[in-house]
């Protein structure tokens, strides 16, 4: 699969089967099955011009302009970590509410992955690799599930989040777990590194095994109460903090609100405890899984709207350079890079489109003043 060291929200691979890209071309592969133009491969600095030009798009649909807000939201599923500043105003402080920075909050916590099975098999039949694994799980869904190239393959560590491979579909039949993809998406990663293409009929090309694991959200430590410890007027170093265990409600999911009150997490329990200090906190911590959800739990799939946004206006950040596009992707190039004509007109409200005036651009646009959260006045 198409990967490099900047992460985005979207596959590769995605970018390529919008564009209408040869998937098995994209991965730096040659196929002689297909026509193809005198140099239609996509090498692994390509990918990571792509990545960077993905990346920025998905950062512009979240936040917008400062004069024009974004979707208030990132385009799919991530974690992050946030500071929110406390001022309280009334005198009870854990009603507070409090607006996390980005809406769709999904849980609260950081990832924990559980590895299943260590260089698990993959099968190849046709343009289809199957990965299945003797499997009972225990309410899990289909999208807790990574399957992620072996340190032996090229993986930093095991389990490392850039060696995953993305977009696959996962099905839990019985006690059987069956993940199942193209196979351009299994390619090694030293073939997209190469200065010449691999052969999509060379098995040598493709990994033999993967690793499976079962990744979860774990609460514990997910909501920390900062105090500022030179203000509350204790020793030591003047730029020291106080840390106590918390944990939110969540009011709203949508638009990220949520209230703070101490609390410890112990054997899968949240028990209230008292505040650690007198005065109210300074900030409030929080680790959270937030995002668009995806719309379809046996794959990690973007909402189709979103996703067309951040591929159009990719198209238009990336540099002017020859990227290797086929008759099909060079039309889709090139009309997202129009700028108003006869064919690529204005439309009301477009004027003053913050991400410039591009057909692509405009595009991605109108997603988000369609699609952005409303502001929360306090």
């Amino acid at each position: 699969m198409a990967r490099s060291d900047v992460s985005t929200l979207l596959p590769l691979d995605r970018y390529a089967a919008r564009m209408g890209l040869s998937l098995a071309h994209f991965n730096h592969l040659r196929d002689d099955r297909r026509t193809a133009a005198a140099r239609p491969y996509w090498d692994q600095a390509a990918h990571d011009e792509l990545a960077r030009a993905l990346a920025q798009a998905e950062g512009m649909l979240r936040d917008g302009s400062r004069q024009k807000p974004g979707l208030r939201y990132d385009v799919a599923p991530t974690y992050r970590t946030a500071r929110l500043a406390f001022s309280p105003e009334i005198p009870d402080w854990t009603q507070l509410e409090l607006q996390a920075p980005v809406g769709y909050v999904l849980a609260l916590g950081r990832p924990f992955l559980d590895l299943l099975q260590s260089g698990v098999a993959v099968t190849y039949s046709g343009d289809v690799a199957t990965v299945t694994l003797p499997w009972q799980p225990d309410g899990a869904r289909p999208d807790e599930i990574w399957v992620c190239l072996r340190t032996a393959d090229g993986a930093r560590r095991e389990g490392d989040a850039g060696a995953r491979i993305r977009g696959l579909d996962v099905r839990l039949e019985g006690k059987r777990l069956v993940v199942s993809g193209p196979k351009a998406s299994f390619v090694r990663p030293e073939v997209l590194a190469a200065d010449e293409p691999g052969a999509v009929d060379d098995a040598a090309c493709f990994v033999e095994a993967v690793d499976l694991f079962h990744v979860q959200t774990d609460p514990d430590g997910a909501v920390m109460l900062v105090w500022d410890a030179y203000g509350q007027g204790r020793t030591g170093d003047p730029g020291g903090e106080l840390y106590q265990g918390a944990t939110a409600r969540v009011l709203d999911p949508v638009l990220g609100l949520l209230q703070a009150r101490p609390a410890v997490y112990e054997s899968g329990t949240t028990r209230a405890v008292a505040p650690l200090l007198a005065a109210p906190p300074d900030a409030v911590q929080v680790e959270i899984r937030a995002g668009y959800p995806y719309q379809d739990p046996e794959r990690e799939g973007m909402d189709v709207g979103l996703e067309a946004a951040v591929v159009r206006l990719a198209n238009t950040l990336l540099p002017e350079t020859a990227h290797a596009l086929n008759d099909l992707a060079a039309v889709k190039w090139r009309d997202d890079r129009a700028l108003p004509d006869e064919a690529h007109p204005l439309q009301p409200g477009e004027e003053d489109c913050p991400f410039g005036l591009t057909a692509g651009a405009r595009f991605a646009w109108s997603v988000v003043r369609q699609r952005r959260l409303r502001e929360v006045s306090f």
